[in-house]
């Protein structure tokens, strides 16, 4: 995301916060205006409580955004300098992957030979936004000529709206998301005719296509081929696996002593780091590599 719109996007989610607290504020202030006098009196004070508390709110957003920016800044080159080491270990993330249990249950046998070629994988994240960005590079292969493959997401809230992958550029008969499938039809007098069709083929390069919630699934060819029906929330929660814990705890995962219950609210991780919204409800927040 250009930086320019990722601070001005920043700046506006803040305002937004600040304005729908003091919108509060001047609806239960009006509130009390309508009240007779000796009830206004006893709640006026408590309201003025109200909006100290939500000044002190607003400052610990402030500080929390800067605390959030010193450590992402913190990290970043500690993952610059890991990418120099791993793009000398063959496969390692194909073997991080492979031992994270939500991620491998995307990847596929034919996906292997690629998957050697990832160096590295990054999250670019707009901080006061849900929406981030993986990016997966790859050395030259026999299978694609792209060497950058990104995922990006739109996301409000917990849910998210869209997402945006780059098209692969798949080298003659290299294309692992697709395969031949055959049938047979039935057409006139009974005879009976044999179909072939591209079907899309699972493998972990699907997690490229771009969806959005309004696309229809034929629950059907879903079904049959193994894929959810609901491409848009697999996106989502295999992006957000890979974010939160691929990325962050890559090494450990690489020598499988990362597990499931391995994981605790208070270890970095985008997943436990707290955004908090206007209402003083905690949001997941991705921390940007």
């Amino acid at each position: 995301m250009d930086p320019q719109t990722t601070a001005a996007t920043e700046e506006a989610k803040e305002e937004d916060y600040a304005t729908e607290i003091h919108e509060q504020e001047r609806k239960a202030q009006e509130a009390i205006s309508a009240l007779p006098e000796e009830e206004k009196q006893r709640l006026q004070p408590v309201l003025d409580l109200q909006k100290q508390r939500d000044s002190l709110y607003l400052a610990y957003l402030d500080e929390l955004r800067a605390l959030e920016n010193k450590y992402d800044s913190l990290y970043a080159p500690l993952y610059v300098q890991r990418s120099q080491h791993t793009k000398q270990i063959a496969g390692f993330w194909l073997k991080a992957l492979r031992s994270n249990p939500m991620t491998s249950t995307f990847l596929y046998e034919q996906d292997d030979p690629l998957l050697q070629h990832l160096v590295d994988i990054r999250c670019f994240e707009d901080h006061k936004s849900e929406n981030f960005k993986l990016e997966f590079e790859f050395t030259p292969n026999e299978f694609m000529e792209n060497t950058i493959l990104t995922k990006d997401f739109t996301v409000n809230g917990d849910e998210p709206i869209k997402t945006v992958g780059t098209e692969i550029h798949w080298k003659n008969d290299k294309n692992l998301t697709q395969k031949i499938k055959k049938t047979k039809k039935k057409g006139k007098k009974g005879k009976v005719n044999n179909v072939t069709k591209v079907v899309d083929n699972p493998s972990f390069f699907m997690f490229f296509k771009s969806h959005d919630g309004d696309e229809e699934i034929d629950e059907e060819e879903s079904d049959e081929e193994g894929f959810m029906n609901d491409p848009l929330g697999e996106d989502y929660e295999l992006g957000m696996e890979i974010r939160d814990e691929i990325i962050p705890n890559a090494a450990l995962f690489y020598l499988n002593v990362r597990h499931e219950e391995d994981k605790s609210d208070d270890e970095e991780g985008h997943a436990h780091a707290a955004k908090i919204d206007a209402s003083g409800a905690d949001k997941p927040e991705c921390k940007q590599q």
